[in-house]
């Protein structure tokens, strides 16, 4: 059986069987389609040719199933955020750019997984939802953080004054990029490297940060640098954004 995972941001997620694996990447479909309340066991096991009997083998409920699945996915988002802020050396607008895009990335390549950690850990019970809460409050205070050095350096201008400006400021950030899952289709207009670059631009001004800094680092990939080609298109054309105003549009 799969032991309840112990918290540690900085480790992979541990080797599971391959039965266990067929599990939870059959939960991952259902889930991501009809969410973790309308999704039975029995419907898991029979969308990867197993039994009720093999699912209780691994897993003591479906909540733990959904709890692996959650807890991985923000393990590995936490994880990336840690690496991709230390690079930025202290520095509060690089690491803003770094946080963003790694939620934007990591949102549009793994949306399957980033909107069913976001939608469903509420259905989560007890210490299990508990844990999952606390990783969103760490990933939370992180931005804030960066939102707070950013406005003690004068290197941020919130829009408002209140004590609470940066807290609102970082939530609405976060929110912009989580949402990034629930629309975004690879392939279609933007690659999740561009994506990030707009995002990054968004999120510099939504902080205040002057127009002539408003560039951000490139992120891998020729793709990112200003003025290269994106699916046949340069930055700037109106082309590759279609595909998002027709996504907001239905």
């Amino acid at each position: 059986m799969v032991g309840r995972m112990q918290h540690d941001p900085g480790a992979e997620a541990p080797a599971v069987s391959e039965s266990a694996a067929r599990l939870l990447d059959g939960a991952l479909e259902l889930f991501f389609e009809q969410g973790a309340r309308a999704t039975t066991v029995r419907q898991i096991t029979s969308s990867c040719g197993l039994t009720p009997g093999a699912f209780y083998n691994h897993f003591e409920s479906k909540e733990e199933l959904l709890y692996q699945l959650i807890r991985t996915s923000h393990d590995r988002l936490e994880r990336s955020v840690s690496v991709a802020q230390a690079a930025a050396d202290g520095e509060p607008a690089a690491e803003l750019d770094a946080i963003i895009r790694v939620y934007v990335e990591r949102h549009a390549r793994r949306r399957k997984s980033a909107r069913i950690a976001t939608r469903d850990y509420i259905v989560l019970t007890g210490d299990l939802y508990e844990e999952i809460v606390a990783v969103r409050r760490r990933l939370r205070e992180r931005l804030i953080d960066v939102v707070q050095a950013g406005q003690r350096q004068g290197v941020f201008r919130l829009a408002t004054g209140v004590d609470a400006a940066p807290t609102l400021t970082a939530v609405a950030l976060l929110d912009m990029c989580i949402q990034v899952a629930e629309w975004y289709h690879e392939g279609h207009g933007m690659s999740p490297e561009d994506l990030a670059s707009h995002y990054i631009r968004l999120a510099r001004r939504m902080v205040g940060v002057a127009e002539q800094d408003d560039e951000p680092a490139a992120g891998p990939g020729p793709s990112a640098r200003r003025g290269a080609p994106v699916n046949g298109h340069r930055n700037g054309d109106a082309d590759p954004s279609a595909h998002i105003r027709e996504r907001l549009a239905e």
